[in-house]
């Protein structure tokens, strides 16, 4: 059973600058993806959570793309990540790449933390790739990304499957779609069956 939370992510800071504070996250991320997008994209190449996260992340949060008087955002590495990994997204669609020919997101079943989330976030993102796409289009915690986790709302049981649980607020499922989506926008192609490979 998928347990999905709508309060906010951040608990460190008080919930009336939590839109200011994940305004501050985005434009860093967008100044990441526009000066460091290789070293962005590196990022997201390597397992949540291990070392080599932890060694790229620290050449981002450099303070080069914070704004005058932040030093440092007081956040997970995984939801810098998922700024990061929206921001290259969004900005990978803007230069007009398009998805390849995609199947069935890959099972779940022997995947644990983090990949598991992933795998979940391809199987809804690509049973709804528009709403799960118009997503990106909306502030967080805002009412019109509520009405878009709404329509998605449906796929998100029928993905996970039974016997599993997920912990997950609006911005953690918009940080897993946003990374699962840019991993199925770069997805490569198999020659022989012209389908992806996962």
């Amino acid at each position: 059973m998928l347990s999905l939370f709508l309060s906010p992510l951040l608990a460190v800071a008080p919930v009336a600058e939590d839109a200011q504070t994940y305004s501050v996250l985005a434009q860093f991320a967008k100044c990441v993806v526009r000066r460091e997008r290789e070293i962005a994209r590196a990022l997201l190449a390597v397992p949540s959570g291990s070392n080599e996260e932890g060694e790229l992340m620290s050449d981002l949060v450099s303070g080069r793309c914070l704004p005058a008087g932040i030093q440092m955002l007081r956040m997970q590495s995984s939801t810098y990540r998922a700024a990061i990994a929206e921001a290259l997204f969004v900005a990978d669609r803007k230069d007009g790449m398009t998805f390849p020919v995609l199947g069935d997101a890959p099972p779940l079943a022997g995947l644990a933390g983090h990949e598991m989330g992933i795998a979940f976030a391809q199987c809804v993102a690509r049973a709804d790739r528009v709403d799960a796409e118009a997503l990106f289009a909306t502030e967080i915690e805002s009412p019109e990304e509520l009405e878009v986790v709404g329509r998605l709302q449906p796929m998100l049981n029928p993905c996970l499957g039974e016997g599993r649980s997920l912990r997950l607020n609006r911005a953690s499922l918009r940080g897993l779609l946003a990374e699962a989506m840019y991993r199925d926008l770069h997805m490569a192609v198999s020659p022989e069956t012209n389908g992806p490979v996962n």
